[in-house]
């Protein structure tokens, strides 16, 4: 049977947040198979035209959205003509009804709780009611200013929202380096299940 790994990046400026996705793909197939003797599939979800470019392990494959441009006024189209709400009510139903139909039993989003616009919250709700998915932020470790990230956190609903959607916030980087914990960028952080990877 195996398992099953779905992971998120909305990539709005670059490739920096699917390149991270595709590498936590490759340690996956790797690592995996290994501790487990089960074999892992995957799907990596990204909104940058030039993502799926690069190789990713056997048995895993690209689901590329239309994308979003990060502009001096927020979030743009990058291409098609369409509004931010309606490209992210597009976007939202095909990654429901992707990771519907594949069911993972991992489901990693990369720095964005809820994507572009709350893209992720259906999806969200219905790989924890459907499927018993587990659900993890993965951050990296220098996020920005403590004030700056507040002022995102607060945006999309607080600790509490994040925690409400994800069971468990994992942390990309060596602590002796940096640690955002010391620092206040991810203190507002209720998830109990907060690793260092």
């Amino acid at each position: 049977m195996g398992i099953s790994v779905a992971l998120y990046s909305h990539d709005s400026v670059g490739l920096g947040h699917a390149r991270r996705n595709r590498a936590l793909a490759w340690a996956l197939a790797n690592s995996l198979p290994k501790l487990t003797g089960e074999p892992v599939t995957g799907m990596l979800i990204a909104g940058h035209p030039d993502a799926p470019q690069d190789s990713l392990p056997e048995g895993w494959d690209w689901l590329l959205l239309p994308g979003f441009a990060r502009t001096s006024g927020g979030y743009a189209a990058r291409n098609i003509g369409m509004s931010v709400p309606d490209l992210a009510d597009m976007r939202s139903g095909v990654i429901a009804s992707a990771l519907d139909a594949f069911a993972p039993d991992l489901f990693i989003a990369d720095r964005h709780a809820f994507g572009v616009d709350g893209e992720l919250k259906p999806a969200l709700a219905q790989l924890r009611q459907n499927h018993g998915t587990a659900t993890v932020l993965g951050l990296r470790d220098v996020l920005d200013t403590p004030a700056a990230v507040r002022g995102e956190w607060e945006k999309i609903g607080g600790a509490d929202e994040v925690a409400a959607h994800y069971d468990a916030l994992w942390v990309y980087g060596d602590r002796a380096v940096y640690d955002p914990t010391a620092t206040g960028e991810i203190r507002l952080f209720t998830i109990e299940g907060v690793a260092r990877v």
